[in-house]
């Protein structure tokens, strides 16, 4: 569970006041030493527990859970999460740091109330958030699910269907029965549709074998043979009729010789200049790159898929594990914090950054087609150390891997600048 502290106020360049980074474990010792008081401890503790995983004293735990069950009185369940005294307790239900609290008045008090909730989304956040849930409440949860799985009886139609596999508690519940019914319905309901539907049912059912992994009931080597079986299914049964199905639209640009050889010349003498045009590399830059995609607001939101041989792919932007992704995220998330007024509409992170990279591919499409390759390449011939491939018209991938120790030594220089 990710644990912070939130600054009073933040700037654009990532710092806050008061500033959370100067609070080391050792200054909030001091800190609580010098003031010796029962409202500082409790602020200070608190602080260092979630910052330093500092256990807190059985006093701040208990003060924690009567401002809870205080805060409860005239509170609507959606609004505990708020709480911050919600999320310490969670914390500390997560680290199973309760040992000392145990014959506390207050925490039977707050285990009565986590147990006479019978609310489904109340349930689940409690779950979520490592509250000890009831055997009773967690059996209403599990027939909350299996009510859920097993409406698979009743779909007949892709959009129904589709649903379905986009349920997050279905994936994580269903068993191995209702498995294999949704395996036929699957079948099913493809043997009725022929549109560009098609290709999206394939991937939202492909996404949903892969979250299976998490779920026990379901036997390993028989996802692993379905996953198999789909995307055969796709590559030899479906894949030329989803092709045949789509409209060709072209579009003819001309473009003046002179344009041309100036973009070649720029791209040799200067490439990274070349590439600050392409990628939003300044804070205005960015700016200008979500204003047009503000401005065309439909024609974002609406999901893109590119049909492959192999299995079709949703134009979608994956964070985990993504660095430069997950700065760039920030970044935008920051500017429509900030600077919201300057776009038209305001829509989600990710899609503008869907966006961003669309237009750096149609970018790179109409560019790659101009560049003179063979003047290129003769540029860079002369900064490898070690010899190259003659060059040639019918580009091969041995072309591009050789050129990686060169792109390597090329950031290294750049980043020891």
């Amino acid at each position: 569970m990710n644990r912070k502290i939130q600054p009073m106020f933040s700037t654009n360049d990532g710092s806050g006041n008061p500033d959370i980074t100067m609070w080391t474990e050792k200054i909030l010792e001091d800190l609580k030493i010098y003031f010796v008081n029962e409202v500082s401890d409790f602020i200070i503790e608190t602080i260092s527990y979630v910052l330093h995983g500092k256990e807190m004293s059985v006093e701040v735990k208990t003060r924690h859970i009567e401002l809870l069950l205080e805060y409860l009185k005239d509170k609507e369940d959606y609004e505990i999460i708020n709480c911050s005294s919600f999320k310490i307790i969670s914390y500390i239900f997560e680290d199973k740091l309760t040992s000392d609290i145990l014959e506390n008045e207050e925490y039977r008090a707050l285990l009565e109330w986590i147990h006479s909730e019978e609310d489904i989304d109340m349930i689940e956040s409690l779950l979520e958030y490592r509250y000890p849930i009831s055997r009773k409440q967690k059996n209403i949860l599990n027939e909350y699910y299996r009510t859920k799985y097993e409406t698979i009886d009743e779909i007949n139609d892709l959009a129904l269907l589709t649903r379905y596999l986009n349920d997050k508690d279905i994936v994580k519940e269903i068993d191995q029965e209702y498995f294999e019914k949704l395996k036929n319905k699957f079948r099913k309901i493809l043997n009725k549709e022929s549109g560009v539907e098609i290709a999206s049912l394939f991937i939202d059912y492909m996404g949903f074998l892969f979250q299976l992994s998490n779920n026990q009931k379901i036997e390993k080597q028989n996802r692993q043979i379905e996953i198999i079986k789909v995307q055969n299914l796709w590559q030899k049964d479906y894949y030329e009729e989803q092709v045949s199905n789509l409209h060709v639209h072209t579009q003819k640009l001309t473009i003046p010789s002179a344009e041309i050889e100036s973009i070649n010349q720029l791209l040799i003498n200067n490439p990274l200049g070349f590439l600050n045009n392409l990628f939003p590399s300044s804070d205005e830059n960015l700016i200008e790159k979500m204003q047009s995609i503000s401005s065309t607001p439909l024609y974002h939101m609406v999901s893109k898929i590119e049909i492959k041989e192999q299995f079709p792919e949703r134009d979608e932007i994956d964070l985990k594990d993504n660095t430069i992704d997950e700065i760039l995220a920030e970044k935008i998330n920051e500017t429509l914090k900030t600077r919201g007024y300057k776009f038209r509409n305001i829509m989600k992170v990710e899609e503008y950054l869907t966006g961003i990279h669309e237009q750096k591919k149609r970018s790179l499409t109409y560019i790659s087609n101009m560049i003179n390759l063979e003047e290129l390449y003769s540029k860079i011939y002369p900064l490898s150390e070690y010899p190259l491939i003659k060059y040639h018209d019918n580009i091969l991938v041995a072309h591009l891997t050789q050129l990686f120790p060169l792109l390597e030594m090329g950031v290294s220089i750049i980043m020891c600048k």
